[in-house]
């Protein structure tokens, strides 16, 4: 009897804690409260990215609610918790109205900004000397471990490595977001290279030399917000298009080498003009060429 009493409890109770969880009300408060309590403002947005791929109601409940949306840097609209939680009766006493978001100062999501320096790290040199390409069949690998994550043999490759899997690449790079960032490539280039990169470069873009010795930054721009995918993508494409600016056209045989790779963000507004004119800038070192190594 006593047997036959206590086996229904045993099934019924794990039941019940799943069913609680299916409850985005109740599932959100228990998200944001473990959140708080064990992990520090990195962390969280690490584990409430990794919390999306548990279930479909997890990540709609996470996707629907401001604070978690913000954790994750999944927050398009750069809303506050405070002004989307306000009840009607709430807003309309509000003498002062917030100062609109595209104001407020971004961060870098440092996760996802972190592991994206290590896997870069893997490439020694992006360079163009007598002829032949430096670092180029090597950093097409690396970006092609990042943006294939889920492959089997990208998986391996990563455990390996022991490489920190990126988070996901649709999160923002910035919170709150922002439309506009650029990518700083600093280097040396012989003056017909530069030539070229002056002709490739977009209306938006700015070329700086001294001599020999320039500064090149490429502009990237997206309307909901700028995410990992764009600030790869971008990476990928600028540097593929120095090594082709050295094989072909006008700067054929030209050499360059690039020593660093930045990432510049700043107040949406002021981004019609060159970064290091403005201040209040943030700057993000993704990368940096270690030749010894070579």
């Amino acid at each position: 009897m006593r047997s036959a009493t206590t086996k229904p409890a045993d099934v019924d109770t794990p039941k019940a804690s799943q069913n609680a969880l299916q409850i985005p009300e109740i599932l959100e408060s228990i998200v944001i409260w473990s959140l708080h309590l064990h992990y520090v403002y990195d962390d969280r947005c690490r584990r409430v990215n990794q919390l999306r791929r548990v279930a479909k109601v997890w990540q709609s409940t996470i996707d629907h609610n401001p604070t978690l949306r913000c954790f994750a840097f999944r927050d398009p609209l750069n809303t506050s918790s405070s002004s989307t939680s306000a009840s009607p009766s709430q807003k309309t006493t509000l003498t002062t109205p917030s100062p609109p978001p595209r104001f407020s100062l971004a961060i870098f999501c440092r996760p996802y900004c972190t592991a994206l320096e290590y896997e870069l790290a893997a490439v020694t040199e992006i360079a163009y000397s007598h002829s032949k390409p430096i670092g180029q069949s090597e950093f097409q690998k690396v970006l092609h471990s990042i943006t294939m994550t889920h492959s089997p043999i990208i998986k391996g490759f990563r455990m390996k490595r022991k490489v920190p899997r990126c988070l996901a690449s649709n999160i923002f790079v910035t919170g709150p977001t922002v439309e506009s960032i650029y990518l700083r490539f600093s280097g040396s280039a012989d003056f017909d290279w530069l030539e070229a990169l002056r002709k490739f470069a977009k209306p938006t873009d700015y070329v700086f030399n001294l001599f020999t010795n320039f500064e090149y930054d490429y502009h990237v721009e997206s309307e909901e917000g700028v995410r990992g995918t764009d600030l790869v993508d971008a990476v990928g494409k600028a540097v593929g298009s120095f090594y082709e600016l050295s094989g072909k056209g006008e700067g054929k045989d030209a050499s360059f080498s690039i020593q660093k790779i930045e990432v510049w963000i700043g107040n949406p507004v002021l981004l019609k003009e060159r970064p290091q004119s403005i201040p209040g800038w943030q700057i993000r070192t993704l990368w940096e060429s270690k030749p010894w190594k070579s």
